[in-house]
């Protein structure tokens, strides 16, 4: 159990961006091993990482850094650890960064390119929906694994989940704002949380929030 968050808030105003610390905040019920938020600055995804909850993280690092040309674009994890602390989320590069809820593999790391035809930096399988992006190929149509995913490239952040994983969002007139559940948005004080439909794709750039479908497998049924 992970915490995962999106924001895309164009002209973001001071009181969204208290309910964004909040809701970061209020995530630390999903875990609090370690706490990570990806950004858009100048064109560029930026990744900050930390052990430990985010009221730790907040010490030294704020939402303010994150705003760029006026628009708040960020994705955030917070980490509940089943194994060890190394290769903390997000996971990505420049260009692209995803945070990620669920299980894709439980294979050893070693077997995960002859199993996905995906080769890995990290030992986290959670990388596979990394490269599987970089690659072309949607991981909703490449696995079979659970997962509620944010993600954020240099101009939108993106959000889909499948049926074994919570995602919910909250619409603004100037974005959307995505976290893992509803009782999380509601005590940030994002006050209208709409459930992630499963095998749904939501982006949002320039403030707009589109949908695309992709196909639901047969007997799937949502189970989150």
């Amino acid at each position: 159990m992970c915490g995962v968050i999106g924001v895309y808030l164009d002209h973001v105003t001071p009181a969204q961006i208290e309910k964004v610390k909040k809701l970061i905040l209020c995530s630390a019920i999903r875990g609090v091993h370690a706490t990570g938020i990806s950004y858009l600055r100048n064109g560029y995804v930026q990744t900050i990482k930390e052990h430990g909850p985010p009221e730790k993280f907040f010490e030294h690092q704020n939402i303010e850094g994150c705003i760029d040309n006026a628009t708040l674009c960020l994705i955030a994890h917070t980490r509940y650890s089943t194994s060890d602390l190394r290769f903390n989320q997000p996971l990505g590069n420049p260009q692209i960064a995803i945070c990620h809820n669920g299980v894709i593999s439980q294979s050893a790391p070693e077997n995960w390119e002859k199993e996905f035809n995906l080769k890995t930096k990290t030992a986290n399988d959670s990388e596979l929906i990394l490269q599987s992006l970089n690659g072309g190929e949607h991981p909703l149509t490449k696995f079979q694994g659970s997962m509620a995913v944010c993600g954020i490239t240099y101009k939108e952040i993106f959000a889909f989940r499948n049926h074994e994983r919570p995602l919910w969002y909250h619409q603004e007139e100037n974005g959307a704002v995505f976290a893992s559940t509803r009782d999380i948005l509601l005590r940030s004080g994002f006050d209208n949380p709409q459930k992630c439909k499963m095998f749904v794709e939501y982006v949002v750039r320039d403030g707009v929030l589109t949908e695309q479908q992709y196909p639901i497998p047969k007997g799937i049924t949502d189970l989150q």
